[in-house]
């Protein structure tokens, strides 16, 4: 993990082929956590476009003055903008980053939808009462800040720590995407570690049972961590979403 407001967290944008790759990072993390899956995927020839999200790679203090509100405005914007520049658009996010993306392809019109460790169910216990717990502990801390191993730490631009009263917000994004699920009839990939220590991998089976589009993959990660764009099998899922995103242009 590296300070939040490193440069390898800033926002990209890649000009590429007439297929575009939204790539949406997630919950406290920044744009560094999807760069090197947008390298990859620049490689590939496609355009790729990854907005930093309001209150994200500056200060702890800046992300509880902001809302799930102005992170969803963020990437519908993002969207937009993306969606004028190409013939087909692809969303893809980790984490809430996925759970955003899921929205995005509920009210939108995407080829295509990849969720990489979407947060439909989380494993934190005081998830639920964060609305109320954050008046007696406003911030939580991480003390070990490196991942061991074939991790990739130099692009892992974080906080941390998380404003306990933003997990409410991720909360209701949760709900949002998990109530909606049945609008998206377009190909999907879910990509889930076995053994992530953040997400609850329950959630990839409720992706799998409530998206409607009969054109769906699962994907489990033996090896991998929450971040599994960063983790070991990195490569592994650089080369699904490639050849997702492939797979939904030649369609569309």
């Amino acid at each position: 993990m590296i300070d939040a407001r490193h440069p390898a967290g800033q926002p990209f944008f890649y000009e590429g082929n007439d297929t575009g790759v939204l790539l949406i990072h997630g919950f406290t993390g920044t744009c560094g956590q999807m760069r090197p899956l947008g390298e990859a995927l620049r490689g590939a020839g496609y355009t790729v476009m990854a907005p930093l999200l309001p209150g994200h790679g500056t200060s702890l203090e800046d992300m509880s003055r902001t809302s799930g509100g102005d992170w969803l405005h963020c990437v519908r914007d993002a969207y937009v903008s993306l969606e004028k520049m190409v013939e087909r658009v692809v969303v893809c996010g980790l984490s809430m980053g996925g759970t955003l993306a899921t929205i995005l392809a509920e009210e939108y019109n995407p080829v295509g939808l990849a969720t990489l460790s979407g947060a439909i169910r989380v494993r934190e216990k005081f998830a639920w009462a964060a609305g109320a717990l954050w008046r007696l502990k406003p911030y939580l801390r991480w003390t070990n800040l490196e991942h061991d191993g074939d991790y990739d730490n130099s692009v892992d631009a974080c906080y941390a720590g998380l404003p306990v009263r933003k997990v409410a917000d991720l909360n209701r994004l949760r709900a949002l995407a998990r109530r909606n699920l049945a609008l998206i009839d377009c190909p999907a990939l879910v990509v889930q570690p076995t053994n992530d220590e953040t997400v609850d991998p329950v959630s990839a089976r409720i992706l799998m049972q409530g998206i409607r589009s009969p054109q769906k993959k699962l994907v489990m990660l033996k090896n991998s961590p929450h971040v599994c764009t960063l983790g070991p099998e990195r490569e592994r899922v650089f080369r699904e979403v490639i050849d997702f995103v492939r797979s939904v242009a030649k369609e569309s």
